[in-house]
């Protein structure tokens, strides 16, 4: 399934439903769904790169917060935001939050935290883990 987007109208729509099926959780997805939300996030990604002036390898993490109850955001070097539930990291609702303050950002990318052997990618924050796996 080939996606392009040819608007910033139809890119809202498209990132619209990928957050739909993010939130019904991956592990609830079915292969057409997961196939469906690869395409539309390589889409986007294509999309923010080419129109939008966003570079993909200049997304850099500046600081990891957990000032929302039940959220962990990102907040990039660039000003932008990422905000994901936690229940999409285990590893890190079980720990408190003082444990998950105790954390370093690697390569400006990658995030490591003291109490976890998790190891966590800016890609695992926007819905695009199989991309670090392939390097």
């Amino acid at each position: 399934m080939k996606t392009l987007i040819k608007s910033k109208k139809e890119y809202h729509q498209v990132m619209a439903s990928i957050y739909t099926l993010m939130n019904k959780g991956e592990n609830k997805l079915t292969k057409p769904e997961l196939s469906k939300l690869a395409a539309m996030t390589n889409a986007a990604a294509y999309f923010e790169e080419l129109t939008l002036g966003l570079k993909y390898k200049t997304m850099c993490i500046e600081k990891v917060l957990f000032d929302l109850p039940g959220k962990i955001t990102l907040k990039m070097e660039d000003g932008r935001m990422i905000i994901s539930p936690l229940k999409y990291f285990p590893d890190l609702q079980k720990l408190s939050v003082d444990k998950r303050k105790k954390h370093t950002i690697v390569d400006e990318r990658t995030i490591l935290f003291t109490y976890s052997d998790a190891v966590y990618h800016l890609e695992d924050f926007i819905g695009l883990e199989a991309n670090w796996r392939k390097r």
